[in-house]
């Protein structure tokens, strides 16, 4: 890059402050975290200055970061229910927008509603012309599904299977229900379908939803577009859930990809498919789409994001499921 892009994180006191870290190494220059309160904001950048050395200033008011920082790049990781808000006013003050999922949610709000606050947050994006993307990070992994997918089955079959199990641990203590479950997980597995399967979209009529505790199991058919009408439909089948002993792996043409995560020598988090007892490392996938996402609000090649239309169609499948799970 010609220059160091100036970054802001907004909400970099919980998953956000991953966002500051890869930001960080990635070459950014971190200028400016927003929080709830000016309190919890100081609290947040002492912590950051001694694990980043973040000399940046810090704000309880979007406006006024986005007024005297000018930010090339903003990663938002605030409550879900502000995500729009704040990825509206990002874009107008002209800054590329990295939001965390979901895309949108508040409990109670109409999933019509809901829907148009994407779409407004789209429009913005094209009228600024500038970068919006979802952090959904596991879709930095797709080129080696597709590759996994490419040696089972033929360089010219396709995908016709794919299924994802996604589960998180269970925090001691914790409440939570089956639906908020969906929307915190759900979001990862949709979008890795749809990184796969650019183009694609749900066939009518497929979708099934099996909900039982904590646990969803979804099932439904993507049909091929125009541009390949000779390709099978691919049969997906994802299942997100929490619990004590959570699992995670990928499934494609039929070949299971299991997903470990581990620490290396110097503490860094690292990725690791295995198939049988074959391996292959790949570095943290938030990490991959950080990368990928400054080099294309750089106009550089770049790895797979999940961009704003893409995940407009993920939010609604993730809408349609939660409205089956929920009791009629």
């Amino acid at each position: 890059m010609d220059r160091r892009l100036r970054a802001a994180v907004i909400g970099a006191s919980g998953i956000g402050r991953y966002h500051a870290k890869w930001l960080v190494h990635e070459g950014a220059d971190l200028v400016a975290i927003v929080g709830s309160s000016s309190s919890s904001t100081q609290v947040t950048a002492a912590r950051l200055s001694t694990t980043l050395g973040f000399t940046g200033r810090a704000y309880a008011a979007v406006d006024d970061m986005l007024a005297r920082e000018r930010p090339d790049v903003v990663s938002i990781a605030s409550p879900p229910h502000l995500h729009a808000d704040h990825a509206l006013r990002c874009l107008e003050a002209g800054a590329h927008v990295l939001c965390e999922k979901p895309f949108v949610w508040a409990p109670g709000v109409a999933f019509a509603d809901l829907e148009a606050r994407a779409r407004a947050v789209l429009a913005a994006a094209d009228r600024a012309d500038r970068v919006f993307c979802l952090m959904t990070q596991y879709v930095s992994l797709v080129p080696s599904l597709q590759e996994i997918a490419r040696l089972c089955s033929g360089p010219d079959t396709g995908v016709w299977q794919f299924g994802m199990r996604f589960e998180s641990m269970l925090r001691d203590g914790a409440v939570v229900n089956g639906d908020d479950v969906w929307v915190d997980l759900g979001p990862h597995p949709l979008a890795v379908a749809a990184a796969l399967l650019p183009g694609w979209h749900l066939a009518p009529g497929s979708l099934t939803v099996a909900a039982a505790g904590l646990e969803t199991r979804v099932t439904f058919d993507m049909s091929p577009p125009p541009a390949r009408p000779n390709q099978p439909l691919c049969a997906v089948e994802l299942l997100v859930s929490k619990g004590e002993d959570p699992q995670r792996w990928f499934e494609v043409n039929g070949m299971r990809i299991h997903y470990e995560g581990r620490n290396d020598e110097s503490g860094e988090f690292h990725v690791c498919l295995r198939v049988g007892d074959t391996s292959a490392g790949h570095e943290d996938p938030m990490r991959l789409t950080v990368r990928s996402f400054l080099a294309k609000c750089s106009g550089l090649p770049h790895g797979p994001l999940l961009g704003g239309s893409e995940g407009l169609e993920t939010l609604r499948v993730l809408f349609t499921v939660l409205r089956e799970r929920q009791p009629r």
